[in-house]
């Protein structure tokens, strides 16, 4: 476990190092936009307002569904879910992984990817600016959940040790915020890979 931790660490230090320019310039690009902003500021004075006690569930339930995806991603299919207000739990087949544990601490959750695809799917310039409002919420919301929820007394994040954990929540949490800024910029999301990769080599 140990050796596979500072694998995961070195592998994620070297994504920060190449992505995170490109990634900062994406999300201020992101940012840029009217809506978005909106939708960002108005989810986050929603949420300190009042609802902050109130969706504590669906919030416990969307981070289980993520732990819950990742372990069918990874051909170890889910057999018992449980979520309450105090909390939940996910049972799969086979042994764990980085990628079950720390799914739900990237930007990914589950509104801000069926945000991202509504964009990418709706031309009518009406309709695409209430979806960019919504993804600039579903942001917000995802950003507050995760820094929320990745606490260091987390059992996810202790699997492999908070330093590992954290550098690979970081690193992922760059890789996303870039494809989804291309994605929803410029309808694709390979150039920002490329170019990452690109630097990654030419530094080293």
């Amino acid at each position: 476990m140990k050796i596979k931790a500072l694998i995961y660490t070195a592998i994620s230090c070297c994504v920060i190092f190449s992505f995170l320019p490109l990634a900062c310039h994406k999300l201020i690009g992101l940012l840029s936009i009217m809506q978005i902003k909106t939708g960002i500021v108005s989810y986050v004075c929603a949420y300190y307002a009042f609802l902050r006690k109130r969706y504590r569930f669906w919030r416990v339930l969307d981070h289980e569904l993520l732990h819950s995806i990742a372990s069918l991603m990874s051909f170890k299919p889910t057999h018992k879910l449980h979520v309450d207000h105090t909390g939940g739990y996910v049972e799969h087949t086979g042994s764990g992984s980085l990628f079950i544990s720390l799914s739900p601490y990237v930007i990914w959750r589950l509104p801000v990817s069926v945000a991202v695809f509504l964009v990418c799917v709706i031309q009518e310039i009406m309709w695409l600016k209430i979806t960019l409002t919504v993804f600039g919420a579903a942001l917000a919301y995802a950003a507050i959940a995760i820094f929320e929820e990745a606490r260091p007394h987390q059992p996810d994040l202790r699997e492999y040790g908070l330093l590992c954990s954290y550098c690979t929540i970081f690193a992922a949490n760059i890789l996303m915020i870039g494809v989804f800024a291309e994605l929803i910029i410029h309808q694709q999301m390979g150039n920002f890979l490329k170019v990452g990769v690109r630097h990654f080599i030419n530094y080293f």
